[in-house]
């Protein structure tokens, strides 16, 4: 349907100048306006060129402003393809099916007929296997005619019904070998927790996966809490920079007993605003020992021992750069510096690996709480616990010193071991 009026089977010759048609009314042929082609605008659209419109705009095409409106060409169509050996591609609104045209063109000397308008007599195979048939051997590759299908702009294949036979009617086996091949393809593919084919991750995968985290936090909790080799460290500093110095220590084990609890005198200024989270000054750590003078205590309380800290890499970065700074004075670095820096001393890095670090117990308790926070990066074909990360919990009843916070440690991991909910 175009234009209010049924498409024909045949193709319809465009009207000319001597006579238009509004509906099925025929009006008497107009003058041909000087300076102006037949194929120009109003006569091929069958509106009267000295009607004015109901929008105020003149005749002819012109508004009162004398601006031309945009005219329209008539397109005319090859008879045959454009191109060698496949069918003609025209764009939708100059192809012939969108004219009502019943035999477009032509290819491998076999007609191609627009949708709708084929005979009774061919059928696509789509059409074959809904009624009920399908091809002989060997005629798959004899189409008596082609149809063009929109929108996708391709050319199926049609046949003629004696090239076809009866579709043979499935067995009880082969219908239940299909049903058993189709179980296997669905369970192959859909998700082992909902029964159902999606891409990424399901609500139930996600409750699963925080769920096995936090009886995975637990259970870590339990198993700290039962090895008495394991010990709480903790330590505060001058501040989060790399180059943070530690002002004081301590090592509590699990039971509660303190192994070493000391202040330190960093060597350098306290910042004011650490003393403001700590309440550590200058005057409080003039007369402390250094982290040197606490060495050979601090790895008496920590050898075959089981190091559990809260926010690990942060403390092992601050023992890291204690202890550079304490081999460096000792012995000489004669490794070659890397991008212009020289690494942790080698001899600070053979005591950190002769300790046994247990998991952070800051990420541990953030498992075990399930606060999850997504990647905005994330994408679906990725695994679900690369595509976000636990949110950081702070530790509860911290009071910013090193025992007062070690001993805190010690008392959430007891409510993580009994409190499994």
């Amino acid at each position: 349907m175009r234009g209010g009026r049924a498409a024909s089977s045949q193709p319809q010759p465009a009207p000319h100048a001597e006579e238009f048609s509004l509906g099925s009314h025929t009006s008497p042929p107009l003058p041909t306006p000087p300076n102006r082609r037949v194929a120009d605008g109003p006569w091929l659209t069958g509106r009267d060129p000295t009607r004015r419109p109901r929008d105020g705009r003149a005749p002819s095409g012109r508004s009162h402003a004398g601006s031309r409106r945009r005219i329209r060409r008539p397109s005319v169509v090859p008879a045959e393809p454009l191109h060698r050996g496949r069918p003609s591609r025209l764009p939708r609104h100059r192809h012939p099916a969108r004219r009502g045209a019943a035999v477009t063109a032509t290819y491998q000397d076999l007609p191609v007929y627009s949708t709708g308008s084929a005979p009774i007599g061919l059928m696509t195979r789509a059409q074959l296997r809904g009624a009920g048939r399908r091809l002989r051997p060997g005629q798959k590759d004899r189409p008596q005619a082609w149809l063009y299908c929109m929108p996708r702009h391709h050319h199926a294949p049609l046949y003629a019904l004696d090239q076809t036979a009866a579709q043979p009617k499935s067995t009880p086996a082969q219908l239940a070998a299909l049903s058993a091949g189709r179980a296997l393809w669905w369970k192959q593919r859909a998700c082992p927790l909902c029964d159902e084919i999606h891409k990424g991750w399901c609500e139930q995968e996600f409750m699963t996966m925080l769920r096995q985290d936090h009886d995975a936090a637990a259970g870590w909790a339990r198993q700290v809490l039962d090895d008495p080799t394991c010990v709480v460290l903790d330590t505060e500093t001058t501040g989060l920079h790399d180059g943070a110095r530690i002002v004081e220590i301590a090592v509590l084990s699990v039971d509660g007993s303190v192994l070493l609890d000391s202040l330190i005198n960093p060597g350098v200024p306290i910042p004011a605003e650490a003393t403001r989270i700590h309440g550590i000054t200058d005057d409080m750590v003039k007369t402390a020992p250094g982290f040197s003078d606490l060495l050979v205590q601090l790895t008496g309380a920590l050898i075959n021992r089981k190091v559990v800290i809260y926010n690990r890499d942060f403390d092992k970065r601050r023992l890291a750069v204690e202890l550079h700074h304490h081999y460096r004075t000792r012995w000489v670095n004669l490794e070659k510096p890397r991008n212009g820096r020289r690494r942790i001393h080698p001899a600070a890095r053979a005591w950190l690996a002769a300790q046994t670090w247990e998991d952070c117990a800051m990420g541990a308790y953030a498992e075990w709480c399930g606060d999850w926070t997504w990647d905005y990066d994330f994408r679906d074909n990725q695994p679900l616990y690369t595509q976000g990360d636990y949110r950081w919990q702070p530790l509860p009843g911290a009071g910013h010193r090193a025992a007062d916070d070690c001993r805190a440690v010690i008392d959430t991991l007891k409510k993580m071991a009994t409190d499994a909910s």
